[in-house]
């Protein structure tokens, strides 16, 4: 990133684009709010060292600084009344897959829309399954030459 933004120009501009693109994601990727979450075995159990709004906390911490550093906008700023970061869009909100941008315009939508869009998986899906089969099938091949041999 540090690279990319230092060469300006067209680098720069695709940085920022994969910044736009890439926050919200990596956002969502921590799962449901707390205040929503049905279950906390991950926590009790020690499988999870952090609550999902912890987590993006953490994440935000390295990557707001970061993007600031290098002059890139990242949608979420520091609240020092909150004591902790908080973003600059409705959160979840809708990513439009055509136009390939987040339409945070629309506003806010249900956690149900966003693991509808997660299960519908992308156009890219399809090859990594086939991919990973293809894979399995191969390593079984070998064991079974070696359990031969």
């Amino acid at each position: 990133m540090r690279r990319l933004a230092k060469a300006g120009g067209e680098a720069r501009e695709m940085l920022q684009r994969a910044v736009d693109w890439m926050f919200p994601m990596t956002i969502e990727w921590f799962g449901l709010p707390d205040d929503m979450k049905r279950h906390s075995g991950q926590l009790d159990y020690k499988l999870k060292g952090l609550t999902n709004d912890k987590l993006r906390q953490v994440w935000m911490s390295s990557t707001v600084p970061l993007c600031e550093q290098l002059g890139l906008a990242a949608p979420a700023h520091w609240d020092e009344a909150t004591d902790e970061y908080v973003l600059d869009y409705p959160f979840p909100c809708q990513y439009d897959a055509a136009a390939k941008r987040w339409a945070i315009d629309e506003g806010e939508i249900p956690w149900e829309a966003v693991f509808d869009r997660w299960k519908a998986r992308g156009p890219m899906n399809e090859i990594y399954v086939e991919s990973v089969q293809r894979s399995r099938g191969d390593v079984e091949r070998w064991l079974d030459g070696r359990a031969a041999a």
